[in-house]
Formats: structure tokens, C-alpha cells, sequence
């Protein structure tokens, strides 16, 4: 997944702000997900490539244009800025 990990006090804050819960799961072509700390922090951004546990976990590769693209998504849903990074998520589905 690449995205920005946003603190619970900035998310609060939209939830406060919109007056709606914050969207956990796919939210138009961005996924939600809370890490696993608590749920002190939620991860925004776009999930990129699903890996099963056989195959050796390789990092792909965004062009700066989706990357781009992906901050723009984010800042126009949510109104968060930040520093993106990508982040390994595991989904108990």
C-alpha cells in the first residue's frame, strides 16, 4: 500500500469537522485501514499489488505520476498532506 499514516487526532478532527465516521475500507479509489496499534492511527492511500505468504515480498515500483496521483486523491477526500511512504498490510479476509 502506498499512503500517509495520519494520527488519530487528525482523523478526529475530520470526523469532527464532516460530522461522519471515518471510512474504513474502500472509500472511492482509496483504502482506509487502522493500523495495529490500538487504532491510534489510519493509513490512506491505494493499495497496490496483493501478494499470497508464498511468494518473497517485493516492493512495486510507482511512476511520480501515480504516486501524484494518489496525494492528490487523498487531499481532495480527506485534506491530508504529509509524508506517503508504502506500507505492508496484512487483511484477515
Amino acid at each position: 500500500m502506498y499512503g500517509i499514516l495520519i494520527p488519530e487526532s487528525q482523523f478526529k478532527a475530520w470526523e469532527d469537522g464532516t460530522g461522519r465516521k471515518f471510512p474504513i475500507g474502500i472509500y472511492g479509489n482509496l483504502y482506509c485501514k487502522f493500523d495495529s496499534r490500538g487504532r491510534k492511527f489510519v493509513i490512506v492511500g491505494k493499495k497496490i499489488k496483493k501478494i499470497d505468504n508464498n511468494n518473497p515480498i517485493v516492493v512495486p515500483e510507482l511512476s511520480e505520476f501515480e504516486k501524484y496521483e494518489i496525494r492528490l486523491s487523498v487531499l481532495e477526500n480527506f485534506g491530508f498532506e504529509g509524508d506517503f511512504h508504502y506500507f505492508f498490510i496484512k487483511n484477515y479476509e
